[in-house]
């Protein structure tokens, strides 16, 4: 495994051609700085911190760099947990421990895990994610309140552990839910973050939804160029010691920081955080100069072309990129139109079996007033003939 020089020291890492977290690394010497710098501003001395699913080890030394804490690293990732002992023997001040373990529920067993291969740092001990796991089991499965038992009780838990957190925090409830412990949890765009949220709203405890952009612009590396312009991370506070604040650092990285009192406020504070934009929309001056930017890159529109002869366009740096996110669009455009057929197919083929049905309806009540008709006919020619058919028995008798 390569060794990088980091902004926590050097850091033995996944290969970087296979790693999200490690091309980071590589290309910026950090991976999360704002959500340390978060983290350490409602953090006190001595605090005994657990990082689970601590991965290489990033959030754990970075608090450390920040704060004089004791940090519990928790990985259930074999072969990422041999990584993290070697970057936390190397560069953790003061007492840290690392523990090879799957963070879970009481009673839990442990079990494989599975990841995309491309993004090691999101692997899954999941029973939901169990189909087609390749990660080897971890040695040993413990709770919240083993891990208190082995190494003290936590003034702050770090939870992220790829939508296990619900789980384990429900089996700690009795202990968390007094609120002496501070609580920072991933926050996805998926609906179990919006049942951790109402779980620690059920408690409680005071809760802030805090998001930051995936790029540092002073990172330590001090590459400017953004892998994915606008993504930002997530992530939820419960039960701080003092209301949290954005510092200037903060501020000036874009994060945003907001107090939520209900699952939908988060569910709105989710909806407002940016994932995904192209690097020029950081560059606007104002709402309406993003709506622009926003707008024209929808339609797949470029500057280089904008207002231009019909002719070969320039040829860009990033023309492959712009390339694959114009066809990407496309594709979703054509998705948008063929759903939106489909609806309108499944429509016509229920309003043409209801009018069969209408149909068939017409046709049987036709057919019942023809029957109808026949037998007023009918009856209507027996009383015109009776006086007939009488006079004829008089006659023969």
């Amino acid at each position: 495994m390569p060794e990088l020089p980091t902004r926590y020291g050097p850091l033995q890492v996944p290969d970087p051609d296979h790693d999200m977290i490690a091309r980071f690394l590589q290309r910026y010497g950090e991976w999360a700085w704002a959500e340390a710098l978060f983290i350490a501003s409602v953090t006190g001395e001595g605090d005994r911190v657990l990082d689970a699913g601590a991965f290489v080890g990033t959030f754990g030394l970075g608090l450390a760099l920040l704060r004089p804490v004791r940090v519990c690293f928790v990985e259930a990732n074999p072969a990422m947990a041999t990584l993290l002992a070697a970057n936390v023997a190397a560069n953790a001040p003061g007492d840290c421990a690392v523990v090879e373990a799957m963070l879970a529920a009481p009673g839990d067993v442990p079990r494989p895990g599975c990841a995309d291969p491309g993004n090691l740092g999101a692997a899954s001990f999941s029973t939901a994610e169990a189909a087609a796991c390749d990660i080897a089991a971890p040695t040993q499965a413990l709770s919240l309140a083993e891990l208190r038992a082995a190494h003290g009780d936590f003034d702050l838990i770090k939870l992220d552990v790829e939508f296990m957190e619900l789980a384990i925090l429900q089996g700690d409830a009795a202990h968390l839910s007094q609120g002496r412990v501070t609580l920072w949890v991933e926050c996805n765009e998926d609906p179990r973050s919006l049942e951790l949220a109402a779980l620690l709203l059920s408690w409680g405890l005071d809760l802030f939804y805090f998001a930051f952009p995936a790029h540092n612009p002073g990172n330590f590396n001090g590459n400017a160029e953004a892998v994915f312009p606008l993504a930002f991370e997530a992530g939820l506070l419960a039960a701080p010691r003092s209301p949290p604040v954005l510092g200037a650092e903060l501020q000036a990285m874009g994060c945003m920081l907001k107090r939520v009192r209900s699952v939908e406020e988060v569910r709105r504070a989710l909806w407002l955080t940016p994932r995904w934009g192209m690097e020029e929309w950081r560059q606007a001056a104002s709402g309406y100069e993003l709506a622009a930017l926003a707008g024209r890159s929808l339609r797949g529109e470029i500057f280089d072309q904008f207002l231009q002869p019909a002719a070969p366009a320039p040829v860009r740096a990033d023309a492959a990129g712009w390339q694959l996110a114009s066809l990407e669009r496309e594709l979703a455009r054509v998705s948008a139109r063929a759903l939106s057929h489909l609806a309108l197919c499944g429509a016509l083929r229920e309003r043409a079996a209801a009018l069969e049905a209408d149909l068939a309806a017409a046709r049987a009540h036709a057919a019942a007033a023809e029957q109808a008709l026949v037998v007023m006919r009918a009856s209507r020619s027996w009383r015109m003939t009776a006086p007939i058919r009488k006079l004829s028995k008089t006659v023969l008798f």
